[in-house]
């Protein structure tokens, strides 16, 4: 049980991660192109 728990966090937590990630490169690309 407490093992599939921390598997969730982890998974969790890298997909927060990725978002993160997508959105920076989001804004920089939207960055670039208004300059």
């Amino acid at each position: 049980m407490l093992n599939n728990v921390i598997l969730f966090f982890k998974h969790v937590e890298s997909s927060f991660l990725k978002q993160s990630k997508l959105k920076k490169k989001k804004k920089t690309s939207s960055h670039y192109t208004t300059n």
